[in-house]
Parts: C-alpha cells; structure tokens; sequence
C-alpha cells in the first residue's frame, strides 16, 4: 500500500505522540517515492503540558505546533509515526 498515493499538502492525518495519544498532523510536503512525510502537528495548548517532552513543552504551549520531517507511516498507531485517519484509510484500500 502507498498511503502517500492520494495525498496533497494541507491533508490532516494523524500523528502518534511517545504516550499513544493522538494529534492531527496538517501535511507540509509529501514525495511520491516515499510514505514519509513532512507537517506540523497541532496541540491541545497547556491540556497537552504534561504529555510533552520538557525541552520542548515551552515553546511548543507558545505556539501550540510543531513542525516535524521525514515522519515514518505505520498502519498501527506506533509513537512517532503517522497513519491515516479511518476512512482515508479505508478509501485508499479500494
């Protein structure tokens, strides 16, 4: 499968943070050749402070973003990866 295939930049998938919680991914740049992609991930403000890593909880509660590269696709959510979202999913088996 190439989860890539049908996606443009400004999709929102999702990303998998380091405690299996889930945040919408708004994809930046997306190469055909690989189902790596580029985006920013977008937090719950100060909901997500403790869920966070602390050398990037302040800048990221200022912002409430983070722009990520070369995010690895999983099938499975897997911390630190992308998937897409269940009826992208699905509409991409067919």
């Amino acid at each position: 499968m190439e989860p890539q295939k049908n996606l443009i930049p400004r999709n929102t998938v999702f990303y998998v943070l380091k405690n299996g919680e889930i945040r919408p991914l708004v994809l930046t740049r997306i190469d055909p050749r690989s189902p790596n992609v580029n985006g920013v991930v977008h937090f719950d403000g100060p909901n997500d402070a403790e869920r966070l890593d602390a050398e990037i909880r302040s800048d990221l509660l200022r912002t409430g973003t983070l722009w990520l590269e070369d995010i690895p696709y999983s099938e499975k959510a897997v911390a630190g990866t992308w998937h897409l979202p269940p009826a992208m999913a699905a509409a991409a088996r067919t």
